[in-house]
């Protein structure tokens, strides 16, 4: 395992979980963080292995999936909103297609431009 690379991911979620740096959390917090942060780098890399298994498989070409996250963020920031973290679009990704994460995110920047 990548120490760096899992404690980017902890810093990440210690912000998007608790609005603070990872080592302003208590031990407990930390730790929660820190393992989910494992578990993140975990999928992240199955996942990447399971597109170049399948992009062996196509000839050697990896293929962005129709609809991915990459699509989200392209179509969004086209749009002028902040997209949503990917750990988000991928728990919305199961319930929702990628044109009401769209919207939703809609919603949600426009909510926070009222709020600021």
């Amino acid at each position: 395992m990548d120490k760096d690379k899992i404690q980017m991911i902890a810093d990440q979620l210690a912000e998007s979980m608790y609005g603070k740096d990872f080592y302003d959390l208590s031990g407990r917090q930390q730790s929660e963080v820190y393992e989910k942060a494992i578990v993140e780098l975990d999928e992240m890399m199955a996942d990447r292995a399971d597109m170049m298994r399948k992009g062996e498989a196509d000839g050697g070409r990896i293929k962005l999936e129709a609809g991915g996250y990459l699509d989200y963020i392209r179509a969004v920031k086209e749009l002028g909103f902040t997209p949503i973290s990917i750990d988000e679009f991928k728990s919305l990704q199961s319930a929702m297609g990628i044109q009401d994460i769209i919207k939703l995110t809609e919603r949600m920047n426009m909510i926070n431009k009222k709020i600021d």
